[in-house]
């Protein structure tokens, strides 16, 4: 396998890393109330393991672009990423927004 397919596998394992990292903390911050304590601790720690992967992950493409003179880049996809994230997360809030609105 030649560097740049290893480079551009890894930078699309890191655009989801990061991905999950901002759908975990945007469902964290929908998290309110006495009930859901729990949840939004178990979504933060969640995040921070992410962020580690994350990590990880540029380890490897840093030592692989480094064998070659180069360094790693920024993930193509992860744009592509955070929005599909941003319009799941805006369909389930306003769900969420309208189940409450029903029972109140």
């Amino acid at each position: 396998m030649s560097n740049e397919i290893l480079i551009r596998g890894l930078n699309d394992d890191l655009a989801a890393e990061l991905g999950t990292v901002i759908r975990y903390l945007h469902q964290a911050a929908q998290c309110y109330g006495l009930l859901t304590v729990e949840l939004r601790e178990l979504l933060v720690k969640e995040a921070q393991d992410e962020l580690g992967h994350a990590a990880y992950l540029m380890d490897v493409m840093s030592e692989v672009g480094l064998a070659k003179g180069r360094s790693p880049t920024t993930p193509e996809n992860l744009q592509r990423v955070v929005d599909k994230a941003a319009q799941v997360l805006a369909g389930a809030t306003r769900q969420r927004k309208e189940q409450c609105s029903a029972a109140s």
